[in-house]
């Protein structure tokens, strides 16, 4: 059970451990560590090493000044410089205004186009360069 974290601490993640010692063995121990997530393509270490990346090849991420656009509910867009970042939240297909060349996705799922359009799957995000 997690505990309450006081007013101003970080959230942490309480990890529960064996009466002998170190956590539980488990199907899942191998995805836990730095070896099993470098080897995974999809795991969220390489994801956010190629956000990371993304970043620093992409000065205006940082730099530019961010809008929020209007989107359908379970939606969101934003735009910083030449980028637009696009989260579907929702248990929908989303056809994106505009078309642009995929940067980065959230899904090991390939981003479907639709009429040159971008269609995000229930619960993708992508980042896109207009």
């Amino acid at each position: 059970r997690a505990a309450r974290q006081p007013a101003g601490q970080a959230a942490c993640l309480h990890i529960h451990w064996h009466e002998h010692g170190g956590r539980p063995p488990g199907a899942h121990q191998y995805e836990f560590n730095v070896a099993g997530q470098r080897a995974d393509p999809s795991s969220t270490l390489n994801f956010v090493r190629s956000l990371i990346a993304l970043r620093r090849a992409n000065p205006e991420l940082y730099r530019e000044p961010m809008s929020f656009k209007d989107t359908p509910e379970g939606t969101l867009e934003l735009e910083r410089g030449g980028l637009s970042v696009h989260l579907n939240l929702s248990d929908q297909p989303w056809k994106l205004r505009h078309t642009g060349e995929v940067l980065l996705t959230t899904s090991d799922t390939a981003v479907r186009y639709l009429h040159g359009q971008v269609v995000l799957e229930p619960w993708q995000g992508v980042i896109v360069r207009s």
